[in-house]
């Protein structure tokens, strides 16, 4: 994938080192599509990330409804 290689590539040019990990927060995700992202998906990014180094952690999470998520910042008055 272009975006992926890409980015590590940007990541290694603009710090002078590759990442400790990838994270990437996979949208759009339904239940009746994990099967094609564990069988697919994430081993294909895990061969692009092997070609910059071997192992590098990914963590891959994927979001089914992310309308009814709720982000809050905690409250100042406690």
């Amino acid at each position: 994938n272009y975006l992926i290689d890409t980015c590590v590539k940007n990541f290694k040019v603009n710090r002078k080192c590759l990442p400790e990990s990838v994270l990437i927060y996979r949208t759009s995700g339904s239940e009746s599509s994990f099967d094609h992202y564990l069988m697919f998906e994430i081993p294909y990014i895990k061969n692009i990330l092997n070609k910059h180094q071997e192992g590098m952690p990914l963590s891959f999470i994927v979001v089914e409804k992310g309308h009814l998520t709720r982000l809050f910042r905690p409250s100042r008055e406690l």
